[in-house]
């Protein structure tokens, strides 16, 4: 399978890497500059031995290249429409989150998924974290707290790692709303806030904590109903759960996320996150940011 990476610079890169590993061949890449493109496709050559073809224009690398799958991790503003360039043009697309840094996720979702379903192609989003439940006890969700270091500051302190932490709620407790939402804290590198999420008359206390931190690796951390599980990762990048004095390897949530992503475009399965739990996501997402932005 073609694949373009759309922004490969920063984690763009990281995609570059675990599109190569799932056997796709990376055959170009989008820079926002000519000198940017020619740098990263040099640094990817390098790191990576993959000699993808740079591009500064979205509609030359779509109509020279013709890549089956597009991998978009340019910023969130450009987030839709660059998906829906691709799509149009008859590419898979995998959007990194957020698909819209501000209010209004769920429209652009509904926008998106259909094309993608019109144009008969695969439309995911990358909130790769709901492949760590499938090593966790299946429970009867009641209160979920998570921790993360977003790498941006002010609004998009939350707006940047939201989709994450909304994607383990939907995926355990599908259906819901958010009522009673409250900041607890906020400022331009910290914002702690909680919620009551409805469920089918079922109630989850929800409790989200976002700390900025520029380098990685980034903490993750998230309780089930008490229990805490918390990310570590070696040197090689090997990544592990702890809970309970207890230490299991998992395989990377991107990993996964792009894995499953290139097998549906294959028709050999599903993406990791469905449609339905985007638009769940995005809803969830707009409620809390439209609280969040005027605060």
């Amino acid at each position: 399978m073609k694949v373009a990476i759309l922004g490969a610079r920063k984690f763009g890169a990281f995609h570059v890497r675990e599109f190569r590993d799932a056997g796709c061949d990376v055959i170009a890449i989008l820079g926002s500059t000519a000198e940017t493109a020619n740098l990263a496709a040099e640094k990817l050559q390098d790191k990576y031995g993959i000699h993808a073809r740079p591009y500064h224009q979205l509609d030359m690398l779509l109509t020279e290249d013709y890549p089956d799958a597009v991998s978009v991790c340019v910023p969130p503003n450009l987030h839709e429409q660059f998906s829906y360039r691709c799509l149009e043009m008859g590419a898979h697309v995998l959007c990194e989150k957020p698909l819209n840094p501000s209010p209004g996720a769920r429209d652009v979702a509904d926008r998106l998924l259909g094309l993608a379903q019109k144009r008969g192609k695969i439309f995911a989003v990358g909130t790769q974290w709901p492949s760590v439940l499938e090593y966790l006890p299946s429970v009867n969700l009641t209160h979920l707290t998570v921790n993360m270091e977003p790498g941006q500051k002010g609004l998009g302190l939350v707006s940047d790692h939201l989709p994450h932490t909304n994607s383990l709620l939907v995926r355990m407790l599908p259906g819901g709303s958010a009522r009673e939402i409250a900041v607890y804290t906020q400022s331009e590198e910290y914002v702690k806030l909680g919620f009551a999420y409805v469920s089918n008359e079922r109630s989850c206390a929800v409790d989200y904590t976002f700390s900025y931190k520029a380098e990685r690796p980034r903490k993750v951390e998230f309780s089930i109903n008490g229990v805490q599980y918390r990310r570590e990762v070696s040197p090689t990048y090997q990544q592990s759960i702890v809970s309970n004095g207890s230490t299991f390897d998992i395989i990377d949530p991107l990993k996964v996320s792009i894995t499953r992503f290139t097998e549906a475009c294959q028709g050999r399965g599903t993406p990791l996150v469905s449609p339905q739990e985007i638009r769940e996501n995005c809803s969830l997402q707009d409620a809390i940011l439209a609280y969040v932005s005027v605060r």
